[in-house]
């Protein structure tokens, strides 16, 4: 997994909730901010969970962290971010 230094803006092509016959899933172009990237996916957020679990010796609890995002393949392009110089 590759974390970026700097947040990336995206667009990318979303399936909606409508469906066109001979057509199929209708897709719309939604921009995204991408903190990272893995070999399939753009990152878009972090999710931190935890699961307990208990052996003879006492309970524990796990903690992960899992990575969600976009697939590569509904990459349209990015978006040029500009740095702002004064607020």
């Amino acid at each position: 997994m590759k974390r970026y230094d700097q947040p990336k803006v995206g667009v990318f092509k979303i399936t909606t909730d409508k469906y066109e016959p001979g057509v199929g899933w209708v897709l719309k172009e939604e921009e995204h901010r991408i903190i990272g990237e893995t070999k399939y996916d753009y990152i878009t957020r972090f999710l931190t969970t935890s699961c307990p679990y208990s052996d003879d010796l006492g309970c524990y609890e796990a903690h992960y962290t899992i990575a969600i995002g976009i697939h590569k393949s509904r990459f349209v392009e990015w978006k040029t971010t500009q740095t702002s110089l004064f607020n």
